[in-house]
């Protein structure tokens, strides 16, 4: 087992499924726990994350960190990841990709699971929205070729 050392070079190391922090996001002072909290996630959020793993990347306890997730978000980290991977899944809906794609591209083990915190979130179906999208695009295209004509 790989023992963590919670020290200034220990940040740059990477995790076995994390890759090291660049030291730009660092800083001097370790960094805003904000930027390089974002910065992990942005990387990593389409494949498995657990707190343990990015707390020891962020050089602290995965206590500490859901306290800091909390006074940050107002949420704990699964909330938080949940809300990021659905936020890129309403990007990828544009690319007209099938439901199923979409939630293996951000991350979400099962479509029903990703059915489920969408409609939590957004109170609408997956496939809803994605009705909805492609409606409201295809009447702009159609009014823009009405002008043209």
């Amino acid at each position: 087992m790989q023992t963590y050392s919670f020290n200034q070079e220990s940040r740059t190391q990477a995790l076995p499924c994390l890759p090291p922090l660049p030291p730009e996001v660092i800083g001097d002072k370790g960094g805003n726990f904000t930027e390089r909290f974002s910065f992990i996630l942005a990387g990593n959020y389409h494949q498995p994350l657990n707190h343990v793993d990015v707390a020891k990347s962020l050089s602290m306890s995965h206590r500490h960190l859901h306290r800091k997730l909390r006074v940050a978000f107002g949420m704990n980290f699964s909330q938080v990841l949940c809300r990021f991977r659905l936020n890129k899944a309403l990007a990828l809906f544009e690319r007209e990709l099938q439901i199923v794609q979409i939630c293996e591209q951000v991350g979400f083990s099962s479509s029903s699971y990703f059915t489920k915190c969408f409609r939590r979130e957004f109170g609408v179906s997956p496939k809803q929205y994605q009705l909805q999208l492609n409606t409201s695009i295809y009447c702009t295209e159609l009014k823009s070729l009405s002008k043209v004509s």
